[in-house]
Parts: structure tokens; sequence; C-alpha cells
């Protein structure tokens, strides 16, 4: 079962850096007993800062000496600023072009007055989580504690979820030396999940006919919302639920992040989604999508054209 759902870089040749939502050092240490394995945690030590949008490369390369046009998506790069070092990786929680830039918390300061200052003829800003929240929906990304619980959180075992159900299977590969949980999840996999994450499309029509019943404008709200809401079968009873969503000022839609049983999770799918108008409950159909939901050509490309 998903303990938590991070990256992990290879700095060396042995040498690995793994970043995570959850306090996990614990479990590192407990299961690290009969390797030659030196674990040390570094929170304390690095600042980081995400640099996200179309213009991140360009920002970039008016502050760093790094080969910015041969970095690769999910790859990384060591390089120097003003006078400090750090290291680049191209990743991010918006679905867009991005970057994150790693350095000695020392340097945090330098590093981001280094980034207002090469961004402004950008339009760079500051943003906090209500747009990264947008974001993250609009790439169909999940969230621990919101669209999954950690393992080590879960009270009864129906709230914990393997990564077939929670979109991450991909990320697991089974023909390989033996690993923690290899057993169940090969069987899992043969078997196929009881639930999957997906993407659903709320239908705007029916959301603004239902407010339309009470002389109301359609309500949107302008930040992601993270309270579980039923979803349902066309004709039947409940067959999950949506745990994140938000309007996508990018697409102009209205976009929600579910989970529901795998019999009713193929794209194309028409569901119903519960929807509260005037203190009383309805729902409104919500098709299940491909996610992500925006997944620009420049998030992966390279100037050359290449991933």
């Amino acid at each position: 079962m998903l303990l938590d759902d991070g990256t992990v870089w290879r700095l060396a040749e042995n040498a690995f850096r793994v970043t995570a939502a959850e306090p996990n050092l614990a479990w590192f240490r407990r299961n690290a007993r009969g390797y030659d394995v030196t674990i040390e945690d570094s929170t304390e030590r690095i600042a980081a800062v995400s640099l996200q949008g179309p213009n991140a490369r360009k920002v970039l390369e008016q502050v760093c000496d790094a080969d910015m046009d041969g970095l690769r998506f999910f790859r990384l790069t060591r390089t120097a600023f003003d006078g400090f070092e750090g290291v680049i990786t191209r990743t991010g929680y918006t679905g867009d072009l991005g970057y994150e830039i790693w350095v000695d918390n020392q340097h945090a300061l330098r590093l981001w007055d280094a980034l207002m200052d090469g961004g402004r003829s950008f339009g760079i800003a500051p943003t906090g989580l209500d747009a990264l929240d947008v974001c993250r929906v609009e790439a169909g990304f999940i969230m621990n504690g919101v669209d999954y619980y950690s393992a080590n959180h879960c009270l009864i075992d129906t709230r914990k979820s393997t990564p077939y159900e929670a979109g991450l299977g991909w990320t697991v590969h089974l023909d390989r030396e033996p690993f923690i949980g290899q057993g169940p999840l090969q069987a899992e996999k043969t078997r196929g999940p009881r639930q999957r994450f997906v993407g659903l499309e709320i239908d705007w029509d029916e959301y603004e006919d239902l407010h339309a019943r009470h002389d109301l404008p359609p309500e949107i709200c302008t930040a992601a919302w993270r309270d579980p809401v039923p979803v349902y079968a066309a004709r039947g009873g409940q067959v999950g639920q949506a745990t994140s969503g938000a309007w996508s000022p990018t697409l102009k839609k209205n976009l929600a992040l579910a989970t529901v049983k795998s019999a009713h999770a193929e794209v194309g799918q028409a569901l119903r989604i519960e929807v509260t108008v005037e203190f009383v409950r309805h729902s409104i159909k919500a098709t299940v999508c491909k996610t992500p939901f925006f997944d620009p050509p420049r998030k992966r490309a390279t100037i050359g054209g290449t991933t």
C-alpha cells in the first residue's frame, strides 16, 4: 500500500536524494538493515524553490550557467549561480514547463533574489498554494492526504491505496530483484485493481441549468476544492468519490479528480457527481476523461524538439 509519493534523484553513481511529503526517515532506517547504505536526513540544510510556466527556461538562462536547452524532462543538472552552486531538476507540480532549484539553505535568499531579478522582464510573480492547487488539478496530479492517504495514517484497510489504484502503476517495475510488496502487487496486476484514479469533466450545461432553476447564476469557486463528494453510476448507486476539483481558467472547464470502481473507470463513461444548490443535494453528469487534462508539449520538449 502507498506510504507516500515523491521523487528519487541519482546525484552520483551511489548517491541518491529522496524527496517526499511524509517524514519517511524511520521507514528507510528500519528497512536498511542488512544493506551497505548510509542514510542522512538533509531536510534542514537544503532549500528549494519551484519555477513554473512557459517562460521558466528563459528565466533560468538569465541567472545560471546550465545548458537549459539540453536538460530533458525529469533530469537534473548541476549549475553555478552568481556566487553559489545548486542543482536544477526539470520537475514540478503544475503540469507545465517547470523546474525546481535546490541549494544549500544559506543561499536561499540569494537564489530568490536572482530569480526575481532575472524574471522581471518576463512578468515573474510569487504564487501560493491556491494557484498551485488549480494547476495540479489541471495536470491530474494526486495529493497525499487528499486524493489518497498514507497507509501509515489509515485506521481501516479500505482507506489504503495501492499504486495501481492511485494511478501510479507506471512507477511499479515487477520484473526485478525482490522488493517490499512485490508479491501482492504482482497478484493485483494479474487480477486488476478494485478501483482507479480518474479525471472527470463536470457537465457545464447541467450545472448551469441546476442553478437556473433557483434563479441563480452558476457558482464557481475561485480556488480548488478538497472536500470529498460522492460519484454515482449513470443509473445506480455510488461508485466512488471525487476528492479534488477546480474550475480550469486555462481550459474553461469544470474538472474533478476521483477514485471510482474499476468497472466505471473507462474513458468516456458517463457518471454522476453530487452537487449542492440551495442546501439541496443533486447530481449532474460527469464524464471520465484521460489525464492530464492540460498537457502542453513544452512540458517535455527541448529546444531541438526532442524529449
